[in-house]
């Protein structure tokens, strides 16, 4: 970058921090779990760390007060801190849901079957996404029972 547009950033970015409107969004308890775990991974890198990590980790904390409502659900998101858990590290070695945790040992109740190696057809219904290409693309709250 060049200077003068790191300056620019500085203090677009000073003003606009300091400007102490709440940012309000509303997202599904799905999109909420989701910001969640991807707040965890990044927040389990070893040199994350700093006050950014400290404002991440706090509202990642009051993400999982609001979605972690059930023993079950308390469980796997405290797991999410715990880099132990990662699935390179034999957590989960068998093919499994990226959304909701099923697997060919225990597939959903209603019955699924794999679209891709970490998606079920009952999450590709259930939350509207399409897979094109090998990639999954989500519309919009559209969801269905």
């Amino acid at each position: 970058m060049k200077p003068e547009n790191i300056r620019r950033f500085k203090s677009d970015f000073e003003r606009y921090v300091n400007d102490l409107k709440v940012i309000k969004m509303d997202v599904t308890p799905l999109e909420a779990w989701v910001i969640m775990c991807q707040l965890q991974l990044a927040l389990r890198h070893p040199r994350n760390i700093g006050p950014t990590a400290v404002i991440a980790r706090e509202i990642a904390k009051e993400i999982q007060e609001k979605v972690a409502i059930t023993p079950a659900l308390q469980e796997i998101a405290e797991k999410g801190w715990k880099r132990e858990f990662d699935m390179m590290n034999g957590f989960r070695q068998e093919r499994t849901c990226i959304i909701c945790a099923c697997t060919d040992k225990f597939p959903c109740v209603e019955g699924c079957y794999w679209v891709l190696d970490n998606l079920c057809s009952r999450c590709v219904r259930k939350y509207n996404i399409t897979v094109r290409q090998g990639k999954i693309e989500m519309r919009k709250r559209r969801y269905v029972n």
